[in-house]
């Protein structure tokens, strides 16, 4: 009876043994997985910077040149406007307080 009990006591320390063995082994794997994981989002979240920022800079550089082009076209547009208005008007003197300005087909001319 007592080389029972002995040998169910050798049975039992070596069950825990393995029990605390298997839990300290899943303790360092799931640290193992969890440093991966923060590995991996903290690279997504660098690669989502990195993105916006590129495309937010493409955006703006496309914005200001598209806005530059429309601009340059306002400005052709309205010389063109001006000049077939004065074509259609011929000449034209303004009188500004004590300034004359005189639009001719020559040339513009102001006086004091």
């Amino acid at each position: 009876m007592v080389r029972m009990e002995t040998t169910l006591q050798m049975f039992m320390e070596s069950t825990n043994r393995r029990f605390v063995e298997q839990r300290e082994d899943i303790n360092q794997r799931f640290e193992q997985v969890m440093l991966i994981f923060t590995a991996f989002f903290l690279a997504m979240l660098g690669y989502a910077w990195w993105d916006r920022r590129t495309i937010v800079r493409k955006a703006k550089e496309d914005t200001l040149e598209a806005l530059a082009k429309t601009e340059e076209s306002r400005k052709n547009a309205l010389m063109e406007q001006v000049v077939a208005e004065l074509e259609r008007l011929g000449d034209v003197s303004l009188q500004l307080g004590e300034r004359r300005i005189s639009l001719t087909r020559g040339g513009v001319d102001i006086t004091p």
